[in-house]
């Protein structure tokens, strides 16, 4: 939700067998050794992505 409130802003870029995230995540706090957390990166003006890493 961070993505679509304008606190993250990344982009992802397609590539042959995945995509290449470029950005930064400003609002993750909680990240430390085995933490997870997901995000949502912009392909387009229409398409999103979402991962957990």
């Amino acid at each position: 939700m961070k993505y679509y409130a304008g606190l993250e802003n990344l982009s992802a870029e397609p590539t042959e067998g995945g995509y290449i995230l470029k950005g930064v995540l400003a609002s993750v706090s909680n990240l430390g050794e085995n933490h997870w957390f997901g995000l949502i990166a912009g392909v387009n003006e229409n398409k999103r992505n979402m991962g957990v890493i």
